[in-house]
């Protein structure tokens, strides 16, 4: 545990219409097969993902960043209610001392928009600002892959 505690106003949200139906952007969001085909920031490669898709279940997607050692994040889903809207726990495993983190949590709401789809992200829990926007980025570059993969 750090000396600081996760403070609520720190979290990184985002949001962004797709153009694909809800089913589809949740499906995409959920199976394996399509989440490794969009689940890595800007120049991570060698993804693995493994989905246990209840509540209750784990997911753990690994990838390898430009030079570096594979690393990991891993969680539980705490809520699934398809396809509207996923909870879920987040916890970085392999990270170095100095970038490592708490366990915080995710919220993706999938909003249907006539044939296209909202996703919000809400990121929380984490302790500082920089934790946060990296996470932000994160999640963007992650979006980016996945609109052009719909």
């Amino acid at each position: 545990m750090s000396a600081t505690s996760p403070r609520p106003e720190l979290q990184a949200r985002i949001q962004r219409v797709i153009d694909a139906p809800r089913d589809k952007v949740f499906a995409t969001w959920t199976k394996r097969e399509h989440v490794e085909k969009w689940w890595l920031p800007d120049g991570f490669s060698d993804p693995k993902i493994e989905i246990d898709m209840r509540v209750g279940g784990k997911y753990r997607y690994a990838m390898t960043p430009p030079g570096g050692e594979r690393f990991c994040v891993k969680g539980k889903f705490l809520e699934i209610s398809a396809p509207m809207r996923l909870v879920y726990t987040w916890l970085w495993e392999g990270l170095p001392p100095e970038m490592t983190i708490d366990e915080t949590q995710v919220t993706v709401e999938f909003q249907e928009l006539g044939g296209k789809t909202r996703i919000t992200i809400e990121h929380t829990g984490f302790e500082t600002a920089e934790m946060a926007a990296k996470h932000d980025e994160g999640w963007n570059s992650c979006l980016d892959r996945l609109v052009k993969g719909m």
